[in-house]
């Protein structure tokens, strides 16, 4: 997995650098290092995101369907706000 995937990965799963660090039990710093390629992301590190993927895939299914609900909100509301505007 390269860097790019990796920080792919953590923002799919809705995760910050800082829990990711908590869940590998590494510092912050790591994971920045990770993903702007400072160093590699070990492969037992993609091992880890496979299994943590697995765990959490019911709840990030749950935060992707969350997150486009309220997209949607927000773009019903612009309409009718430019409907009703009374420009």
């Amino acid at each position: 997995m390269d860097r790019r995937a990796f920080k792919r990965w953590r923002q799919g799963q809705f995760l910050s650098q800082v829990e990711v660090a908590m869940l590998f039990d590494v510092t912050e710093s790591t994971i920045k290092n990770w993903e702007r390629g400072t160093y590699r992301v070990p492969k037992l590190a993609e091992l880890a995101c496979e299994a943590i993927s697995q765990a959490r895939a019911t709840q990030v299914r749950k935060l992707r369907a969350a997150r486009e609900e309220l997209a949607h909100k927000r773009r019903l509301k612009a309409i009718a706000q430019g409907l009703h505007d009374p420009r």
